[in-house]
């Protein structure tokens, strides 16, 4: 085997190196992004469940009271 010919395989092997690493972190992102889109939605839901509380009538009618 010649040295142009290791040389074109230790740089094939080195470039697939580098797009398998690139693929594999391109992965975890995706499952990263995932899980932040499920927090925003709990969170979300949360703030839903909040700004119907605040809203309430009553809440606010025992806030009046609680200043008295």
């Amino acid at each position: 085997m010649g040295v142009f010919e290791m040389i074109t395989i230790v740089s094939v092997a080195g470039i697939s190196a580098g797009a398998y690493a690139t693929y594999v972190s391109s992965k975890k992102q995706d499952a990263n992004e995932d899980e932040l889109t499920q927090e925003i939605e709990k969170l979300k839901h949360r703030v839903e469940a909040l700004e119907t509380i605040i809203t309430d009538k009553q809440y606010a009618l025992n806030r009046e009271f609680d200043k008295l």
